[in-house]
């Protein structure tokens, strides 16, 4: 009898496994059940978001909400918007048609993306964007092309777009890139005597002119007391103008208006005798930084290689600068 009952609760507690092991595999296919309905919702909703626009003939497909939510204005939002406006569906939108390069689009809508994702990361504000990266197959389009094609869809906002975006080969080498003539402005190489030392603002210290070759830049030299900063331009240049902005993305840790008086000289073999004086940094250098303004110095046409800005009894920060 004993025998019995011990079989018998042996049968009981291998029941029990195998009712338990049913209601976790059922537990399991719900769970998947649900992942794969969730799944099936969000492949009709991306679907009904889909829509085509008619670029150079060619039918090229995006998503409404893409274009909708794009940062900048462009043609393709405006179209949508039309179209709306006029009781049309959005399905119209590839009845329009579009004469540019249909193979380029995708850096278009590449733009527009990544532009997107920056500006939440950038906690919704567009002026912490900055070093945004499109690379172009040179066999689909060029540098030169592309900003043709920035400037055509995103109209008044093209030169904003070329400030975020610099173009690069598949490789990943510079191939030109922000507004009015490039990345570079002629400027090859930037040279500091003494940087002003401050832990706080390493994180912010340009190591390379291209740190600071856009207006919108986060980063600058710090350039300390009875110092000097030299820029070497990419050849002889015949110059009149220096456009300057001081470093004023952490008031906190710099005061933007260091620097005002400073010399600025120029020079054709960057050697000790020979600097030519320009003019000086005005006396409300940084004063107004809150708008992101930038400064123009003017002064007699010369021919030159380098510049130098020569600080004395005070310091200097720069975070962008053009010479023309």
């Amino acid at each position: 009898i004993t025998k019995s009952i011990l079989d018998l609760k042996d049968k009981l507690t291998l029941l029990e496994k195998t009712h338990d092991q049913k209601i976790k595999d059922f537990d399991q296919r719900n769970i998947s059940h649900k992942s794969l309905q969730a799944k099936f919702e969000e492949f009709k909703l991306l679907q009904g978001d889909l829509l085509y626009f008619n670029i150079g003939g060619k039918k090229c497909c995006t998503s409404r909400n893409l274009i909708i939510n794009s940062i900048y204005k462009s043609v393709l939002k405006d179209v949508l918007t039309n179209l709306d406006k006029i009781g049309k569906s959005v399905s119209d939108s590839a009845k329009i048609f579009i004469d540019r390069n249909p193979e380029s689009f995708q850096y278009i809508l590449e733009i527009i993306r990544k532009s997107s994702e920056a500006f939440i990361k950038a906690q919704y504000d567009v002026s912490l964007i900055s070093d945004l990266k499109v690379n172009i197959d040179p066999r689909i389009t060029s540098a030169e092309c592309l900003r043709e094609d920035i400037k055509f869809y995103f109209k008044e906002e093209a030169e904003l777009v070329l400030e975020h975006f610099q173009i690069y080969s598949l490789e990943g080498n510079l191939l030109g890139g922000s507004s009015s003539g490039g990345s570079s402005h002629g400027i090859v190489a930037v040279k500091v005597s003494n940087e002003f030392p401050s832990e706080q603002l390493n994180p912010y210290r340009a190591k390379c002119y291209n740190d600071i070759s856009k207006k919108n830049s986060k980063k600058g030299y710090f350039v300390s007391y009875d110092s000097n900063i030299i820029f070497d331009l990419d050849g002889e240049r015949e110059i009149s103008m220096i456009e300057i902005k001081p470093f004023s993305a952490n008031v906190d840790y710099w005061v933007p208006c260091e620097g005002a008086n400073a010399f600025v000289f120029s020079s054709l073999t960057g050697q000790d005798d020979y600097w030519d004086f320009c003019c000086s940094l005005p006396e409300d250098y940084g004063v107004e930084w809150e708008n992101n303004n930038t400064w123009k110095l003017i002064f007699d046409s010369r021919k030159a290689k380098y510049l130098k800005i020569q600080t004395g009894d005070y310091t200097l920060s720069v975070s962008y600068i053009n010479a023309s």
